[in-house]
């Protein structure tokens, strides 16, 4: 009736012919992973490093452009203190403030309209 975890997977082995993915797809599945993985990848962008002669975390540039309403790399790093160095960061910083810009969005959709 209801079958061993396998059996209700075995479709998968027929259509991708890998018996270790189909394993793993199984134990993923089963001790449902997802929400810790989620959590730590989160966590790991909050400590990454996007700017190394300033020592800015993303977690900082992410900060000050929500709270001051930023959306120039330029801007953002005036607001925490000092200029760029050498300027390599700034695609990163301008990818984390429209990633920013994009939940602000999602979140405040009134208020920005009205803006």
């Amino acid at each position: 009736m209801g079958g061993s975890a396998s059996d209700n997977y075995s479709h998968l082995h027929k259509i991708n012919g890998d018996r270790e993915i189909v394993l793993l797809t199984i134990i993923l599945r089963e001790i449902n992973i997802g929400p810790w993985i989620n959590a730590a990848l989160k966590q790991a962008r909050q400590l990454m490093y996007v700017c190394i002669g300033n020592s800015y975390r993303e977690s900082e540039i992410e900060q000050t452009a929500r709270s001051g309403g930023l959306s120039c790399p330029l801007k953002v790093y005036q607001a925490l203190g000092k200029a760029p160095c050498c300027g390599t960061c700034l695609p990163m910083a301008q990818e984390i403030i429209d990633g920013t810009r994009k939940t602000a969005a999602i979140c405040q959709p009134m208020a920005l309209a009205a803006e």
